[in-house]
Protein backbone atom coordinates (compact mmCIF):
# COMPACT_ATOMS: atom_id res chain seq x y z
CA UNK A 1 0.00 0.00 0.00
CA UNK A 2 2.93 2.37 0.65
CA UNK A 3 4.61 1.96 -2.71
CA UNK A 4 1.60 1.28 -4.94
CA UNK A 5 0.95 4.93 -5.93
CA UNK A 6 4.54 5.24 -7.18
CA UNK A 7 4.75 2.11 -9.31
CA UNK A 8 5.08 2.80 -13.02
CA UNK A 9 2.26 1.70 -15.30
CA UNK A 10 4.80 -0.43 -17.12
CA UNK A 11 6.31 -3.40 -15.26
CA UNK A 12 9.55 -2.69 -17.15
CA UNK A 13 10.19 0.71 -15.56
CA UNK A 14 11.45 1.89 -12.18
CA UNK A 15 9.38 3.41 -9.42
CA UNK A 16 9.25 7.15 -8.97
CA UNK A 17 10.97 6.78 -5.57
CA UNK A 18 14.49 5.86 -4.55
CA UNK A 19 15.90 2.80 -2.80
CA UNK A 20 16.13 4.39 0.64
CA UNK A 21 12.51 5.59 0.48
CA UNK A 22 11.39 2.11 -0.52
CA UNK A 23 13.34 0.53 2.36
CA UNK A 24 11.90 3.09 4.80
CA UNK A 25 8.35 2.30 3.67
CA UNK A 26 8.92 -1.44 4.07
CA UNK A 27 10.15 -1.29 7.68
CA UNK A 28 6.69 -1.90 9.14
CA UNK A 29 5.70 -4.52 6.56
CA UNK A 30 5.78 -8.21 7.44
CA UNK A 31 7.97 -9.70 4.74
CA UNK A 32 11.49 -10.37 3.53
CA UNK A 33 13.32 -7.68 1.59
CA UNK A 34 15.83 -9.19 -0.83
CA UNK A 35 18.01 -7.16 -3.17
CA UNK A 36 17.62 -8.62 -6.66
CA UNK A 37 20.80 -8.84 -8.78
CA UNK A 38 22.63 -6.51 -6.35
CA UNK A 39 25.66 -6.10 -8.63
CA UNK A 40 23.55 -4.92 -11.57
CA UNK A 41 23.78 -5.70 -15.25
CA UNK A 42 26.88 -4.95 -17.29
CA UNK A 43 27.38 -1.18 -17.43
CA UNK A 44 24.12 -0.24 -15.71
CA UNK A 45 23.57 0.68 -12.08
CA UNK A 46 20.56 -1.64 -11.76
CA UNK A 47 21.64 -3.18 -8.48
CA UNK A 48 21.73 -1.82 -4.95
CA UNK A 49 25.28 -2.98 -4.20
CA UNK A 50 26.61 -1.59 -7.47
CA UNK A 51 25.04 1.76 -6.56
CA UNK A 52 26.65 1.56 -3.11
CA UNK A 53 30.02 0.71 -4.64
CA UNK A 54 29.93 3.78 -6.89
CA UNK A 55 28.70 6.14 -4.15
CA UNK A 56 25.13 6.59 -5.42
CA UNK A 57 23.83 4.90 -2.25
CA UNK A 58 25.42 4.61 1.22
CA UNK A 59 28.18 1.98 1.38
CA UNK A 60 26.41 -0.08 4.05
CA UNK A 61 22.87 0.07 2.62
CA UNK A 62 22.98 -3.70 2.15
CA UNK A 63 22.59 -4.07 5.93
CA UNK A 64 19.02 -2.77 5.56
CA UNK A 65 18.07 -5.81 3.48
CA UNK A 66 17.07 -9.20 4.84
CA UNK A 67 18.83 -10.96 1.96
CA UNK A 68 20.66 -10.55 -1.33
CA UNK A 69 19.98 -12.55 -4.46
CA UNK A 70 23.25 -14.48 -4.62
CA UNK A 71 22.46 -16.61 -7.65
CA UNK A 72 20.72 -14.73 -10.43
CA UNK A 73 20.73 -16.72 -13.63
CA UNK A 74 21.01 -13.54 -15.69
CA UNK A 75 24.26 -12.47 -14.04
CA UNK A 76 27.79 -13.65 -14.64
CA UNK A 77 29.31 -15.96 -12.04
CA UNK A 78 31.76 -13.33 -10.78
CA UNK A 79 28.95 -10.90 -9.99
CA UNK A 80 27.00 -13.60 -8.14
CA UNK A 81 30.09 -14.50 -6.09
CA UNK A 82 30.55 -10.83 -5.17
CA UNK A 83 26.89 -10.66 -4.12
CA UNK A 84 27.36 -13.76 -1.96
CA UNK A 85 30.43 -12.23 -0.28
CA UNK A 86 28.59 -8.97 0.38
CA UNK A 87 25.63 -10.85 1.89
CA UNK A 88 28.08 -12.61 4.21
CA UNK A 89 29.79 -9.31 5.06
CA UNK A 90 26.44 -7.72 5.96
CA UNK A 91 25.21 -10.83 7.81
CA UNK A 92 22.10 -11.09 5.64
CA UNK A 93 20.41 -14.11 4.06
CA UNK A 94 20.51 -15.55 0.55
CA UNK A 95 17.90 -15.81 -2.16
CA UNK A 96 18.12 -17.01 -5.74
CA UNK A 97 16.19 -16.11 -8.84
CA UNK A 98 15.89 -17.30 -12.39
CA UNK A 99 15.58 -13.74 -13.71
CA UNK A 100 12.64 -15.18 -15.59
CA UNK A 101 11.83 -12.61 -18.21
CA UNK A 102 10.97 -15.53 -20.48
CA UNK A 103 8.72 -18.41 -19.44
CA UNK A 104 11.40 -20.98 -20.35
CA UNK A 105 13.71 -19.48 -17.69
CA UNK A 106 11.36 -19.73 -14.72
CA UNK A 107 12.63 -22.14 -12.07
CA UNK A 108 16.21 -22.39 -13.30
CA UNK A 109 17.35 -20.95 -9.95
CA UNK A 110 15.38 -21.61 -6.78
CA UNK A 111 15.48 -20.80 -3.09
CA UNK A 112 14.92 -23.90 -0.93
CA UNK A 113 14.02 -24.34 2.70
CA UNK A 114 12.50 -27.08 4.84
CA UNK A 115 9.37 -25.22 5.90
CA UNK A 116 5.75 -26.09 6.61
CA UNK A 117 4.29 -22.83 5.34
CA UNK A 118 5.17 -19.53 3.69
CA UNK A 119 5.87 -17.71 6.96
CA UNK A 120 8.34 -20.38 8.06
CA UNK A 121 9.98 -20.32 4.61
CA UNK A 122 10.47 -16.55 4.80
CA UNK A 123 11.68 -16.73 8.42
CA UNK A 124 14.21 -19.35 7.35
CA UNK A 125 15.70 -16.97 4.78
CA UNK A 126 16.25 -14.33 7.45
CA UNK A 127 17.65 -16.97 9.87
CA UNK A 128 19.99 -18.43 7.21
CA UNK A 129 18.21 -21.79 7.21
CA UNK A 130 17.78 -22.05 3.47
CA UNK A 131 19.83 -22.76 0.38
CA UNK A 132 19.94 -21.53 -3.18
CA UNK A 133 20.28 -23.89 -6.13
CA UNK A 134 20.80 -23.18 -9.82
CA UNK A 135 23.30 -21.68 -12.20
CA UNK A 136 23.87 -18.80 -14.53
CA UNK A 137 22.46 -18.91 -18.07
CA UNK A 138 24.73 -19.54 -20.99
CA UNK A 139 25.67 -16.37 -22.86
CA UNK A 140 23.36 -16.97 -25.83
CA UNK A 141 20.37 -17.32 -23.48
CA UNK A 142 21.38 -14.06 -21.77
CA UNK A 143 21.41 -12.39 -25.18
CA UNK A 144 17.93 -13.70 -26.02
CA UNK A 145 16.58 -12.52 -22.66
CA UNK A 146 18.29 -9.15 -23.14
CA UNK A 147 16.73 -8.63 -26.56
CA UNK A 148 13.29 -9.59 -25.28
CA UNK A 149 13.62 -7.27 -22.28
CA UNK A 150 14.97 -4.32 -24.26
CA UNK A 151 12.19 -4.55 -26.83
CA UNK A 152 9.54 -4.51 -24.08
CA UNK A 153 11.33 -1.72 -22.24
CA UNK A 154 11.58 0.49 -25.33
CA UNK A 155 7.90 0.11 -26.18
CA UNK A 156 6.92 0.90 -22.58
CA UNK A 157 9.27 3.84 -21.98
CA UNK A 158 7.56 7.19 -22.57
CA UNK A 159 9.47 9.61 -24.80
CA UNK A 160 9.20 12.38 -22.19
CA UNK A 161 11.10 10.22 -19.70
CA UNK A 162 13.90 9.60 -22.20
CA UNK A 163 14.13 13.33 -22.94
CA UNK A 164 14.26 14.07 -19.19
CA UNK A 165 17.08 11.58 -18.58
CA UNK A 166 19.09 12.81 -21.59
CA UNK A 167 18.64 16.37 -20.36
CA UNK A 168 20.00 15.43 -16.92
CA UNK A 169 23.00 13.67 -18.46
CA UNK A 170 23.80 16.64 -20.73
CA UNK A 171 23.36 19.09 -17.81
CA UNK A 172 25.64 17.01 -15.56
CA UNK A 173 28.23 16.65 -18.31
CA UNK A 174 28.28 20.41 -19.03
CA UNK A 175 28.66 21.20 -15.29
CA UNK A 176 31.66 18.85 -15.08
CA UNK A 177 33.38 20.57 -18.02
CA UNK A 178 33.40 23.99 -16.31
Amino acid sequence: KNVHPYISKSPWLNMAKGTEWILDSLEDVNGVVSGAHPLGYLGTVKGVQKAANNGTLPKDIGRRFDAYEVICSGMFRGENVKAWKKADEFGIGYTGGSDGHLLSEVGSVITLSDANDLDEFLDNIVKHRNMVMGKEKMIYKKAIMGMASVSRFITAYPLSSIEEKVGRIVHTHSKNRC
